[in-house]
């Protein structure tokens, strides 16, 4: 059971976006910035270093929080401790993990455990997004945006400068002093670092606008996949899915990979209402009171060789 995104094996796109960080701030911080004059270097230098450690600050945060959901962590305290703890109070048992969870908890198999109102796995930060980092998550997203969006205007200022000969031209000569050979492998690297901000930039604002999307559904990221996935699954007369000649894939429904769960026979639903009016163990910030319902067992079944789906990787 995994307890936060630095516990190894790190994902591979984890290592990327670490790689992605260092090369943007070693190419604008040395090639970019001596090139502005000092009052605008000032205040990009500022909001480019404020960017900068808001995005370290809260990527290594959302990456350290343990999302999993309370309920297990109560179980192993109590296990620890000797003590004996309340089953009656959670509605569902995880057939993966052997723990009593709460209402809204979805299993999941990268991390092997259950998370608390899970949103998706994150393989760019090598952890699961619940309710414990998502604000976090989204937090971090806009100051990652903010750090692409100065780096592609600025870039683009400094490129059209040094193609025109401006002040940026002669700035280039004064302080670097390259010959033509290093200018052009400078000229390079500039349009590989606006290129690349560009592209992350486009892809990380169409991420915001779906988390947007979902916040005003009062959806979770899975959710959304489940939904879509059912409106899919309408039209199709199999659930096979063929590869090639030689190869063929079944398609196994979300709910068997990431829903391992069957009802607590403990537990009861109306007694647990009146006793918890606001239902604050179980109360889903996206979904409407009306809508919570007692868990049924048509999603019971559990498929233990499927690779879960990370919903992260098919948006980005």
């Amino acid at each position: 059971m995994k307890k936060n995104g630095f516990q190894r094996p790190f994902h591979k796109l984890q290592i990327v976006s670490w790689v992605y960080m260092l090369f943007m701030i070693g190419i604008y911080g040395f090639l970019v910035l001596p090139l502005f004059p000092y009052q605008i270097k000032v205040i990009v230098s500022m909001f480019f270093t404020c960017n900068l450690i808001m995005i370290i600050v809260l990527g290594f945060i959302c990456t350290l929080i343990d999302p999993t959901d309370p309920a297990v962590k109560e179980a192993k305290r109590a296990e620890i401790l000797s003590k004996s703890m309340d089953l009656k109070k959670y509605p569902k048992i995880c057939k993966v993990c052997k723990f009593h969870v709460n209402m809204d908890t979805k299993h999941c198999r990268d991390c092997d455990r259950c998370v608390l109102h899970f949103d998706h796995h994150c393989k760019w930060l090598n952890n699961c997004i619940g309710v414990k980092n998502y604000k976090i998550y989204v937090h971090l997203l806009v100051f990652f945006e903010l750090f692409n969006i100065l780096i592609v205007i600025t870039g683009a200022f400094i490129l059209s400068g040094i193609i025109e000969k401006n002040s940026f031209y002669d700035r280039l000569n004064e302080k670097l002093k390259m010959t033509s050979i290093a200018k052009g492998t400078y000229m390079a690297l500039l349009v590989i670092m606006d290129i690349l901000a560009l592209i992350v930039s486009i892809a990380n604002s169409q991420l915001l606008i779906f988390h947007g999307f979902l916040a005003y559904k009062k959806k979770t990221t899975y959710e959304y996949i489940l939904e879509q996935r059912k409106k899919e699954s309408k039209y199709k007369i199999s659930t096979v899915k063929i590869i090639n000649e030689r190869e063929a894939i079944e398609e196994v429904p979300l709910e068997e990979i990431f829903e391992p769960y069957i009802e607590n026979p403990q537990y009861n639903y109306k007694n647990q209402i009146e006793n918890n009016p606001d239902r604050s163990q179980n109360y889903n910030p996206r979904v409407q009171p009306e809508n919570i319902s007692p868990p049924s067992n048509e999603n019971a079944p559990c498929c233990d060789n499927q690779d879960p789906v990370d919903a992260s990787s098919k948006i980005v």
